[in-house]
Order: C-alpha cells, then structure tokens, then sequence
C-alpha cells in the first residue's frame, strides 16, 4: 500500500529508542505515512571497542534483533503494512541524515546522558539535527501519548523570516486538534528585571514584538480558520522562557536558519545556542525544521514602537537634573 509520507525512526533498543517509535506510531496514524524503522550498526568493527568483543557477525545478529524488537512494538500500534525495517553500517550520525534524505520527518530518541558525557562524546543528535533535509524530532524518554498537551508551541526567532515554521505550526496544530502558540522571546539587559524597568514601559516592547509575530502570521490565517491561536511575547532569555512554555505543550516546532558572513558569500546553516541547551535535556518532543530561503531575505531590525520610544524620552526628560544658568 503506497502512503502519503515517510517517517524514519532511528532506533538502538534503548528506552529512549521505544519512546521514538512510540511517537513515529502516532505520528504515522497523523499523517497516514509509512513508518520505516533504522538501526546502524559500526561500519568497521576494529573501530570500535564493544563490537571488536563481540565480532562482526555477532553485532549484526544483534542489530537484527533490535530491529525485530522495534518492529514488534511499531507493529502493535499501526497496521502491519505501514512498518518497514533497515539495518545500515557507519558512523551513526551520517547513517541517519543518509536514510533521512527521503524521509518526511526522522524521529529519534534522547538518549538521556549526563551533561559531563554529552560534551566527551559524540552524541547523535548533535550530528543529525545540523545535516538531514527534512524537519527532525527529537522525543524525550518520558513522553506518554496519554499525557499529550494539545497545544503546538512555535518558537519565533524572526517573525518576518518564519512563515514557513509558522505554517508548520498550523499544519502540526490541524492534526492534532490542539491551539498553536507563537510565542517570541527577547532578552533585554534590564528589562526582565523590575527595578530596572522603571524608565522603560516594558508592555510597550512586548506590544510592539506581539505586533510583529501578528503581522507575519496573517497572511496564513484565512487557511486555518480551525486553528485556535494564541501570540505571546515575553522578555527573558530565549532558552529559559521557551523550555518554560514547553513544560505546558505537546511539541515544540523550533527552525535551523541561514546567515551570509558577507555579502554575496555562500549561506552557511546555524542551529544557534539556544536550540542546543533545548535538546541536551528536551521538555517535551521537539520538532527542527530545516532552514527557509527566507532567512536570505534582507530585513530590518525591530525596532522599538514610536509610543514606547517616545515614552521612554519623556521620562528620561523628565528625570534628568535642570541646568542653572549661571549668572
């Protein structure tokens, strides 16, 4: 039977491993796709210390069985004809990004290390998320379908440059019945503190970021008029506000962005700081998209919204000391 879409599962027996397959499950019955299960095994056993004990064949018989185990489990949640399975050889990372070059969407799990072995080691997703072509997902190891919030939380960077993340939402938002969130987030030296903002209407910036996001996710409204949404702006750092968001949400769409070091250079993909703390220990299942040719498009810096400028100015005005003339 032919289906719509693909969805890659990257899968090496561990829980974290289950909960990918789990969510690729339901995933799949979204999306009435296909579900293909992938397990990779060393491409050079010398290589590569556990698997120079075993052997060669004993790593693959091994590999073989995670991938009957995978099935079994994929098997009990979706019809039998929509799981397939692979065994592939080499580096991980590049195995996975390779049988992701098809795929609608490659799901896998977080392997749950400490921080200290996350930063020895070469963790998967940190060679994955940066290279496949279509949208990644990573699945923390408690996520529960039972526990699923119905809400799509989309993490705004840009607003103008993020149509194609904010369609996303919408699309993910359809599917799942659940209100999409696009929520911006800002860090402004001072003005996450109270008493430091006294000289800075501070809802005056967040009007003016709440505008924004408005404005580039109108053009989309007319096609979802099914979609509750909700726009928010706060101010704080990008990575604390949204892993606060996402504590309350049943994914988190994020986007990988293109940067031009100079002009008429070569565009070179980023997944900035922010996106990599979010993945070292993921609130929820969090979804990266590939980057859009929009972040080519040249675009103005916001910039403060003439009321809350000229507010600031009166204040400032107000509060500076009166020169005496001398005389």
């Amino acid at each position: 039977m032919q289906y719509g879409e693909r969805i890659v599962v990257g899968v090496n027996g561990s829980d974290g491993s289950n909960v990918a397959v789990r969510y690729a499950a339901r995933e799949a019955t979204r999306r009435d796709a296909a579900l293909h299960l992938v397990h990779v095994v060393p491409a050079c056993v010398d290589a590569n210390p556990a698997a120079y004990v075993l052997g060669a064949a004993a790593v693959e018989a091994a590999g073989r069985r995670i991938l009957t185990d995978a099935y079994d489990l994929a098997r009990s949640l979706v019809a039998e004809g929509r799981v397939s399975t692979e065994l592939l050889a080499g580096p991980r990372a590049d195995a996975l990004v390779a049988a992701a070059a098809e795929a609608d969407l490659l799901v896998i799990g977080d392997e749950h290390k400490a921080y200290v072995e996350q930063l020895s080691s070469a963790w998967a997703a940190d060679g994955v998320v940066p290279h496949t072509p279509c949208p990644v997902v990573l699945v923390p190891v408690s996520w529960r379908a039972v526990a699923e919030k119905p809400t799509v939380l989309v993490g705004i960077r840009d607003a103008r440059r993020s149509l194609a993340l904010i369609e996303t939402g919408l699309d993910e938002a359809r599917r799942r019945r659940a209100t999409v969130v696009l929520l911006h987030a800002s860090y402004r030296p001072g003005l996450d503190r109270d008493h430091l903002a006294r000289d800075v209407d501070r809802e005056l910036w967040l009007e003016e970021d709440r505008r924004i996001v408005a404005e580039a996710a109108e053009p989309l409204l007319e096609e979802y008029p099914d979609v509750p949404i909700e726009i928010r702006a706060l101010v704080g750092r990008p990575g604390a506000v949204l892993r606060r968001a996402a504590a309350s949400a049943g994914v988190l769409l994020l986007s990988r962005h293109l940067t031009q070091k100079a002009p008429g250079a070569d565009p070179v993909e980023s997944f900035g700081r922010t996106g990599r703390q979010l993945l070292r220990r993921p609130p929820c299942p969090i979804e990266i998209l590939p980057p859009s040719s929009q972040w080519l498009i040249p675009t103005p810096r916001p910039e403060l919204a003439p009321s809350a400028r000229e507010a600031g100015q009166r204040r400032r005005t107000a509060s500076a000391p009166a020169k005496v003339a001398a005389g």
